[in-house]
């Protein structure tokens, strides 16, 4: 028995002509809402500016994906963002002592112990560096 396996799920079907369910409802509440308008106004060149940013929203709505998400979502994002609550963190930094840069240098210089033979031979043993030639420096030694 063979069974016929969907193809294509994650889109929508189209319902009405090449329009999805979502699409078609997105229109003609637009188109709806601009009739509304220009019904309680009544004249045309004075409600042409409010028609036009509802053609607009209905359309970005139908059409629109940002990112392959439905601007729908982005909008209910948007005023999330908007009616939230925010919250500001910032890390407390720490007040620098005032000293000149002749103060810390010569703090940190009088720190340094003095260099000598013996003590970088002492430090290469710690480390047990090798040479080039695969020669440890403590056989050298």
């Amino acid at each position: 028995m063979r069974f016929q396996v969907p193809q294509f799920i994650e889109e929508e079907d189209k319902i009405f002509g090449q329009f999805t369910f979502k699409q078609f409802v997105y229109i003609a509440g637009g188109v709806g809402l601009s009739f509304i308008i220009y019904y309680l106004i009544g004249s045309l060149p004075l409600s042409v500016p409010l028609i036009i940013p509802v053609a607009a929203l209905s359309g970005l709505l139908a059409f629109k994906k940002p990112n392959g998400r439905p601007f729908s979502l982005l909008l209910e994002s948007f005023f999330y963002y908007l009616t939230s609550e925010k919250l500001y963190i910032w890390k407390k930094e720490n007040k620098i002592d005032k000293k000149t840069i002749e103060e810390v240098v010569d703090e940190t210089t009088n720190e340094l112990p003095p260099v000598t033979q013996g003590s970088i031979r002492d430090l290469a043993l710690r480390l047990d560096i090798q040479t080039d030639n695969d020669e440890k420096i403590s056989d050298r030694l």
